[in-house]
């Protein structure tokens, strides 16, 4: 049974582990790094598709807020033409010249540089967001002072308060700071502590 048992032994010891050829370890290193950039590729992919319907949606929302809801209507249902190529540059520079007044003649250009026709005429103009913000903080700005400062408020200022008993004949500061019965006081009790300590002194010194 023990010679039994040194002979596994010993066979278990002599054998080697499973050669691997150097190309398919290569092979299979080669197709992990594959799979990883692909899987790279694939999520960067979709992060790009993400952000570009992302902005086709404020894109649509935005002209949505601009235009009134009848012109829209009209162009989702009006069919696009595109732009004809050979057309004269005076024309393209009145074109440019009209969208740059804000001003179109029953025709929109979208972002794809096609044309909608519109039925009728219509004035479309462009805002900017920034100067919008900025009116609509200025008109609030001035609702704001207009409500508390404005005409028909009793609101006034802290110093002008101050300054109306003052305006009398006697002209003096707005603010006295001084009490003036304060120092005749404190100067009677002054001498008096003085009157004091000098007789304290002398009786001492008796």
């Amino acid at each position: 049974m023990s010679e039994e048992f040194s002979l596994a032994l010993d066979t278990s010891e002599d054998e080697a582990p499973e050669e691997v050829p150097l190309e398919a370890s290569r092979a299979a290193a080669q197709q992990s790094r594959a799979a990883a950039v692909e899987s790279t590729r694939r999520e960067k992919l979709q992060l790009k598709e993400k952000r570009r319907k992302r902005h086709e949606l404020f894109q649509e929302q935005k002209k949505r807020r601009l235009l009134p809801d009848d012109v829209l209507e009209e162009i989702e249902a009006a069919p696009p033409q595109k732009k004809k190529p050979n057309e004269d540059e005076g024309e393209e520079e009145s074109e440019e010249e009209s969208d740059d007044e804000g001003v179109g003649s029953g025709e929109e250009i979208d972002a794809s540089g096609k044309i909608r026709n519109l039925q009728g005429g219509y004035t479309v103009k462009l805002v900017n967001e920034l100067t919008l913000a900025a009116a609509q903080q200025r008109a609030a700005a001035g609702f704001v002072q207009d409500r508390l400062y404005g005409q028909g408020s009793r609101r006034t200022t802290n110093k002008a308060i101050l300054s109306l008993k003052n305006k009398g004949p006697k002209k003096a500061p707005s603010v006295e700071f001084v009490r003036k019965n304060w120092a005749p006081k404190h100067k009677a009790k002054a001498e008096r502590m003085k009157q004091r300590w000098l007789h304290r002194k002398q009786a001492a010194s008796s």
